[in-house]
């Protein structure tokens, strides 16, 4: 069973993972997941099998950097 969006916690080392970000975001397909991610400046990296993954730093970071409110953060 999956954790709802809100429940979901990145794992210990800060990696948020590819079923995870498609949880949280409510992507179907990993290209309108990277298109997301990408329109939104969020770096990803890419496992072995092409799977993607960020941390919640870039993350964090990225929403810090661009919005001077949080009219700017888009949820």
């Amino acid at each position: 069973m999956s954790a709802p969006a809100e429940q979901i916690q990145p794992m210990n080392n800060g990696l948020i993972t590819e079923p995870e970000l498609m949880r949280w975001l409510d992507c179907k397909r990993r290209a309108d997941l990277e298109r997301y991610l990408r329109n939104q400046g969020i770096p990803v990296l890419y496992g072995r099998n092409g799977t993607v993954c960020t941390t919640l730093h870039a993350i964090n970071t990225t929403i810090s950097a661009g919005a001077h409110s949080l009219n700017d953060v888009e949820f």
